[in-house]
């Protein structure tokens, strides 16, 4: 019998079990826990391998046949023990598999192994987490999870705790929130569960400023109080408030004092280098003689940045207005309170508590922090300073050091006359001036006999000799009543005693408005009726009364009298009309004076300096109007006017409502601060 080969049976079996030995070998390079595969043992493998497959039964041995009791007899093969882990085969993921009972990776803390598709799928660690951050999960070599206590920050949940932490295994609560908003205005408390609350409270607030009164919490926000009135009732002083000293007053400088700068309606300018603060910048004022600027008008800064253009260069200068009394409310360092500003877009912002202003290069302003440095200072004081000795029969006296002194060696004696033959004129001291009406019939002008004090012209014989008015008796003449015919003998108006001016160029007296009654308002019949008051007296004095030729003379001009404490100042306006009335009951007419010629109709008129709309039917679209007079604002538009100086006006501003009807209301930074003056206005016509 031919003698087999075995080759073709050894070398299938040496390749399976060479490639079981690769598989071996590579699990054990790769897995977590495989031992080192020892090459002695894959030779032994290869050896027995090759030994079993000589012994198969199913292998033909030459010359005899298969033993099955040999066969059965044949002692097993041992299999290599391998640790294994993760990834070794057999067992581990991905290793080749039948069923799910041949995955297993070996580690305790893995499970749910499957044969998908002839491979292992890998293990699902064991969930040891017991949701307590306090704790340390883990799984031991045992697969039984652990739980170690740590030391670890950790949250309770009560938001009125803060830097809680792990003792014990459980989150202890930390210290107590600290619930602080730094508002005054607020009562601070945590609340379980829900955290810091802030409540708004009314209480007083703290405010370190000795130029306002208490200050007090409105809807958890301190709203400054009232600025204390800062007034030593002397003519001669300004009053300052510096926040942590109070109420200063400062000397006015005398007539003595020359300008030693330049001059500029009534004020004395200079600009000097002082590189310092805006504090400092005042000092260096003072030793001049002034205070830092004051700026009134455009024409003031111009002046002003003119002078610190030469004397400093094209640099920032200080200028005196500042809102260090009252945030928000910016007042100047001289007796002037307001008027004129000139701000930057978006100035003044307050960013950084700026409390002074410089005035920029270009001619603006900008607040500035108190602390801030500039090279420049711009200085001003008034020239001359009248004031009111408070004696009522001297003239006014003018200002030095201080004090107000006559502006001669004796005083001199106030002008009481009034024009009026019928009166005889004098001054009581502590009264002032006094007019008595001399005796009934005695003579005045070239006809005329007095009565009553007031010079009464006869009735005219043939009273188509009557004039058509008062500016028709010609220059000169007495002050007093007088007959006139507006149209003449043939007309309809019948002939009417009237008061004339003559010593002023031949006035008439046509209304008489005390601006301390309520029907001296803008909607009285007083302005709007034809027919003249009954029982009137055409005499120019305290009542209210529509006068004959208020709705029957014609016009070209017309003079505004405002009478405050016995002294009447004017003002006149062209104006052209079939009668007054006709002009202070239709369409708007404006007027052309000064603002200052407004302001000396009162012995100290104060408007805001914006708006500044003046006329006859003046009217702003919050309300405020006039039959005849200008109106100001804070604001550069006439939409809040808050000031007014006329007559015959309505304006529910400043806590007054139609009241005065004539005189002066003004108010919130207002030039010559708040104004409340009621006046007898007397209006006239020619």
């Amino acid at each position: 019998m031919p003698r087999l080969s075995l080759l073709p049976l050894v070398l299938p079996a040496i390749a399976c079990v060479a490639a079981c030995a690769s598989e071996v070998t590579q699990g054990a390079a790769t897995g977590a826990d495989a031992a080192q595969f020892d090459a002695a043992d894959g030779a032994a493998a290869i050896e027995a391998g090759a030994e079993a497959a000589v012994r198969s039964p199913d292998a033909p041995q030459p010359d005899q046949a298969p033993d099955d009791a040999a066969v059965d007899a044949a002692p097993d093969v041992t299999p290599v023990v391998i640790k294994k882990g993760p990834g070794d085969c057999p067992g581990g993921a991905t290793c080749p598999c039948a069923v799910d009972e041949e995955c297993d990776d070996g580690d305790p803390c893995t499970y749910g192994m499957a044969c998908e598709q002839g491979a292992c799928t890998a293990g699902q660690p064991e969930n040891c987490d017991d949701a307590n951050v306090c704790t340390a999960d883990a799984c031991d070599l045992a697969g039984q999870c652990t739980h170690a206590a740590q030391d670890h920050w950790c949250e309770d949940g009560d938001p009125c705790s803060i830097g809680d932490h792990c003792a014990a295994k459980a989150c202890t609560a930390g210290a107590a929130a600290k619930c602080d908003d730094g508002n005054g205005c607020t009562a601070d408390g945590c609340v379980a569960g829900q955290g810091c609350q802030y409540a708004a409270t009314a209480d007083k607030c703290a405010d370190a400023n000795d130029c306002v009164e208490a200050s007090y919490c409105t809807l958890g926000q301190c709203v400054q109080g009232k600025a204390k009135p800062c007034d030593d009732g002397k003519p001669c002083t300004w009053e300052d408030c510096d926040p942590k000293k109070g109420c200063a007053f400062i000397a006015l400088p005398g007539p003595a004092s020359a300008c030693a700068g330049t001059i500029g309606d009534g004020w004395c300018f200079a600009a000097k280098k002082a590189e310092g603060t805006w504090a400092q910048a005042r000092k260096t004022c003072g030793a001049w003689g002034g205070e830092l600027a004051t700026v009134r008008t455009a024409d003031d800064n111009a002046l002003a940045r003119k002078l610190a253009d030469a004397a400093c260069g094209k640099v920032p200068a200080w200028i005196g207005l500042s809102d260090r009394a009252q945030e928000g409310s910016f007042v100047w360092l001289g007796p002037h309170k307001g008027g004129y500003s000139n701000w930057n877009g978006g100035e003044p912002n307050d960013s950084g508590g700026e409390d002074v202003v410089e005035l920029v290069p270009e001619g603006g302003w900008n607040d500035l922090p108190e602390s801030a440095g500039r090279p420049c200072a711009v200085c001003s004081r008034p020239m001359v300073s009248a004031c009111d000795d408070g004696e009522p029969c001297t003239t006014p006296g003018q200002c030095a050091a201080g004090q107000c002194a006559a502006p001669l060696a004796a005083p001199a004696t106030e002008d009481c006359d009034d024009a009026n033959p019928c009166t005889a004129d004098g001054c009581a001291v502590g009264l002032g001036c006094g007019h008595t009406a001399v005796a009934d019939d005695s003579p005045c002008g070239a006809s005329g006999q007095c009565k009553a004090g007031v010079c009464l012209m006869p009735k005219p014989v043939d009273l188509a000799l009557a004039p058509t008015s008062c500016a028709a008796l010609g220059p000169g003449g007495a002050n007093g009543l007088y007959w006139i015919d507006p149209d003449g003998a043939a007309g309809k108006t019948p002939a009417f005693q009237a008061y004339c001016d003559r010593a002023a160029g031949g006035w008439t007296l046509v209304l008489k408005v005390d601006g301390a009654k309520p029907d001296s308002a803008y909607g009285s019949p007083l302005w709007t009726e034809v027919t003249p008051t009954a029982g009137a007296t055409a005499s120019p004095d305290g009542t209210t009364a529509r006068l004959p030729g208020y709705a029957t003379l014609s016009l070209t001009q017309v003079r505004l009298t405002l009478v405050v404490g016995g002294t009447a100042r004017s003002l006149v306006f062209a104006a052209k009309a079939a009668n007054l009335r006709a002009l202070l009951t239709g369409p708007a007419v404006k007027t052309t004076a000064t603002v200052l010629q407004w302001q000396a109709l009162l012995p100290k008129g104060s408007l805001q300096d914006h708006c500044l709309l003046q006329g006859f039917q003046v009217a702003a679209p919050n309300g405020v109007k006039a039959r005849i007079g200008i109106l100001g604002n804070n604001e550069k538009d006439c939409g809040s006017v808050d000031s007014w100086i006329g007559a015959g006006a309505t304006a529910n501003i400043c806590g007054a409502k139609d009241t005065p009807g004539a005189g002066n209301l003004a108010c919130w930074n207002p030039d010559w601060g708040d104004a409340k003056t009621a006046a007898i206005a007397w209006i006239w016509v020619r």
